[in-house]
């Protein structure tokens, strides 16, 4: 064989076994989901009553697979390996679902989008506008919602809730995932004792 050729050969081995080394050694992508956190029943209960939760709006910027965190007042980054586990806005209209049906002691909970909205009494509706770990390793949730009629339509509430979770660091540091999406989930939580609330007193 020319010795151009096995050169060639040689190089193109040394690139393939490069690719193979660095794939290899590259950190698997982690997935999370939020947990539905309730801790205690709200003081009503709701057996009878009919919930529809959603829909549920969450910002551009996190409506994406990596998990993202804010450095700075003006700078966000995006975790590379560490990503959810779905749509990060289905996943906390779940857990709403699930915090609410817990608290008021109801079965009787439709998630958005549903399809058959004639039983429904009552509809919770949220926007959040801000839900991350912030530069000081707090995990922020902000959100402007309301409790609808959902036969009239007439709205019977309007809120907006702010709620902080330091994030735990059980493992050394703040950027760890693990303890961040916890502290997401227990301002979830939060959120949903204080819809759960409202609804009681409607």
């Amino acid at each position: 064989m020319p010795r151009l050729s096995l050169l060639a050969t040689a190089i193109g081995i040394g690139l393939a076994a490069g690719i193979l080394q660095a794939c290899a050694g590259s950190s698997p992508s982690r997935f999370y989901v939020l947990t539905p956190q309730v801790a205690a029943p709200a003081d009503a209960t709701m057996s009878d009553t009919a919930i529809g939760v959603g829909p549920v709006v969450i910002p551009q910027y996190l409506d994406r697979p990596e998990i993202v965190t804010r450095t700075s007042d003006n700078r966000l980054d995006l975790g590379e390996f560490d990503q959810w586990g779905g749509r990060l806005g289905d996943n906390v209209n779940r857990t709403l679902a699930e915090n609410l049906s817990g608290l008021l002691h109801t079965d009787r909970v439709a998630i958005f989008p549903w399809t058959d909205a004639t039983g429904l009494e009552h509809q919770v509706i949220v926007d959040i506008t801000q839900f991350e770990r912030d530069p000081t390793g707090t995990v922020v949730l902000t959100a402007f919602w309301s409790i609808v009629d959902a036969r009239s339509g007439q709205v019977l509430t309007n809120r907006r809730s702010s709620i902080q979770k330091p994030v735990a660091a059980a493992s050394g540091t703040v950027t760890a995932y693990d303890e961040t999406v916890a502290a997401m989930s227990q301002a979830l939580g939060s959120l949903s004792e204080e819809i759960a609330t409202a609804l009681g007193q409607i």
